[in-house]
């Protein structure tokens, strides 16, 4: 091929490119994790050394050859761990970075970028940003075990607790004060013993319980503020939520299992009389006329014949339900309200 033939195959290349909805390149996918991209060490007394980590993961299913560098080389900051880590899939390691201020006071502040690169392929980098400032003198340094509290699912009705643990690892005496909930849903939550104001030495800790006793259902979240003198978070919150779920044992077996309601399924359909009114012979378990449907979809009230029967939808076939009482839900409009948000909620045993 001469190379004015090659010249204009590259051109006419090029043009068929523009011209085709091919769309950008794909971005790259790492084949590696890390659990934050952003350290940031507060304020630091001149003298003392703060560490911080980053956990680095492979995707799963690559082992992985990785090089660490700081960008900028600055002396404040340092990799405490490897610099050169090799991860093998679904395995994690953890990389210690260091930053003592008192190695540069030309600035107040600091800064520099830990640079996590793929020895396989240039293409695969991750960027932490690294920061911090120091100070002359003894500051506090509030650590809490835990930045939010999910309660999870929980029967309404019923409650549970979570500890959380305040400590201090500066070198004067930390101050907390200001305890207080708020936000959405106060009144669902709320911390023993009742603080007024905390006061930790260097390296004293102390533990208060939080707990979460929905008076109502459905998500639930508020947060508790606090307020300290350490100068890095002078204001806190800490987030709190939680579900409060009607369990089929405690609300809902009571309103389909009584006579007059939905219990006529114990003489309608012959699985009930030989399993027993059970949640495990209705939930997730297909109806022998409902068109495909479960007696109960976790989620779904529209694929729960049982509910669709006891409303009276159009798509059901046969009569509404119970067949001897078919106003009954029409009457009991909370009981109906139960088993619908029960549904809801992903029908909880």
């Amino acid at each position: 091929m001469s190379h004015t033939t090659l010249k204009l195959f590259i051109v006419i290349l090029l043009f068929v490119w523009s011209c085709t909805d091919l769309g950008e390149p794909p971005e790259p996918t790492l084949s590696f994790t890390v659990n934050q991209n952003q350290i940031n060490f507060g304020t630091v007394r001149i003298v003392n050394t703060k560490t911080d980590s980053v956990y680095i993961a492979s995707d799963g299913t690559h082992s992985v050859s990785l090089s660490l560098t700081l960008i900028t080389g600055s002396s404040v900051f340092k990799i405490l761990s490897s610099t050169s880590l090799s991860i093998e899939p679904e395995d994690i390691s953890i990389v210690v970075v260091s930053y003592s201020p008192g190695d540069d006071t030309t600035s107040i502040t600091h800064s520099d970028t830990l640079r996590i690169s793929n020895n396989d392929d240039v293409n695969q980098v991750a960027l932490v940003s690294l920061s911090g400032m120091w100070s002359t003198i003894p500051i506090p340094d509030i650590s809490v075990s835990l930045s939010a509290v999910d309660f999870g699912v929980i029967s309404l009705g019923d409650s549970t607790d979570e500890t959380i643990t305040f400590s201090n690892q500066g070198d004067t005496t930390l101050i907390v004060s200001d305890f207080s909930i708020g936000g959405k849903d106060p009144n669902d939550f709320s911390f023993f013993p009742q603080i007024d104001t905390l006061y930790l030495e260097t390296g004293d800790d102390t533990t208060i319980t939080l707990q979460f006793k929905p008076i109502t259902s459905g998500d639930k979240s508020a947060k508790l503020s606090i307020r300290s003198n350490d100068p890095d978070a002078q204001e806190l919150d800490i987030v709190l939520s939680g579900l409060a779920g009607y369990t089929y044992s405690t609300h809902v077996a009571p309103i389909i299992g009584s006579t007059g309601s939905a219990g006529c399924l114990s003489s309608c359909h012959t699985f009930v009389t030989s399993s027993g009114w059970t949640y495990d012979a209705i939930v997730n378990v297909q109806s022998s006329t409902g068109n495909g449907k479960n007696y109960i979809t976790p989620g779904d009230t529209l694929n729960s014949y049982l509910y669709l029967k006891i409303i009276g939808d159009a798509s059901i076939s046969g009569s509404k339900m119970p067949a001897d009482n078919p106003s009954y839900f029409d009457n009991n409009t909370d009981q109906l309200n139960i088993i619908r948000e029960w549904i809801i909620q992903g029908a909880i045993e």
